[in-house]
């Protein structure tokens, strides 16, 4: 602080000897006081979140000297905000981006106001929705091989897919799996159809998290061998009818059709 050509370089009480045009010293005391705001902030770490989650934007005043005001920056300048931290809900990739803090320490009197500033900046990465295409449901005969059963999705690579069954008397003897399910031969020693459901789970990995999809179902059917009951055989007279053949199977659902043919076609009508 410079006064009458004096530099005062500390606040406190300051005296000065001035003389006067007559040649007499005078001395003068006053006090100077020094304004010296100041404020400092510890770097926040870059965040990285699932969809759907919370951007949690907050402070970390180190240390301050005065009156602290705040000021966010979103990205694109698209909306300000002015209080020490902040909670966004549901979170999408379109809030990716910089968030920029700007903290003020302000100390006044009547005639003079200092200000000082300190800024931190907080990258957001929100990763997008995990989704996965709705697998397919299929039927496959008792004794066949399957073919394999593949899952997709928009994000892949970066999803990688857990499952889980109901039913392991189908074949697929382990309960829990990742990845495709591979080929197995379908297995069904009942005489009704067995339903395996299965659960498939979609994980995608990126920006150093892991974030999970809503699972998705679908239905393995194994239909039982096919077999029939052995009509009787019958021994009839010239020009007698014979009694109607009955064929009948030992499975209790489904549809049996059932096809027929003869070895002798003279002397036997129908």
């Amino acid at each position: 602080y410079e006064w009458n050509g004096v530099t005062f370089n500390g606040a406190g009480e300051q005296t000065a000897t001035l003389q006067t045009v007559n040649g007499c010293d005078s001395v003068v005391t006053m006090t100077l006081t020094v304004y010296d705001p100041k404020v400092t902030l510890r770097n926040v770490s870059d965040t990285a979140l699932c969809f759907g989650g919370d951007i949690h934007l907050y402070t970390k005043v180190l240390e301050s000297e005065g009156t602290l005001s705040y000021a966010w920056e979103w990205p694109d300048n698209a909306y300000t905000y002015n209080k020490p931290d902040t909670l966004i809900h549901n979170a999408t990739p379109a809030y990716n981006g910089d968030y920029t803090l700007t903290v003020t320490a302000t100390l006044r009197n009547d005639t003079l106001t200092c200000t000082a500033t300190a800024m931190d900046t907080i990258k957001v990465t929100v990763n997008p929705e995990v989704v996965m295409d709705p697998p397919n449901d299929t039927t496959l005969c008792r004794a066949t091989m399957s073919k394999v059963i593949t899952f997709h999705s928009p994000l892949d690579p970066k999803v990688t897919y857990s499952w889980h069954h109901s039913n392991t008397a189908i074949g697929v003897t382990v309960a829990d799996g990742t990845g495709d399910i591979m080929p197995f031969l379908a297995d069904n020693s009942g005489t009704t159809p067995l339903v395996d459901t299965v659960t498939v789970t979609p994980t995608y990995t990126d920006n150093g998290i892991q974030c999970v999809g809503e699972p998705k179902i679908f239905v393995i059917t194994v239909n039982p061998e096919v077999v029939m009951n052995k009509p009787a055989n019958q021994t009839i007279c010239h020009n007698t009818t014979i009694d109607t053949v009955i064929i009948t199977s030992g499975l209790t659902e489904g549809v049996l059709t059932y096809e027929w043919e003869r070895t002798v076609l003279n002397g036997v009508g129908g």
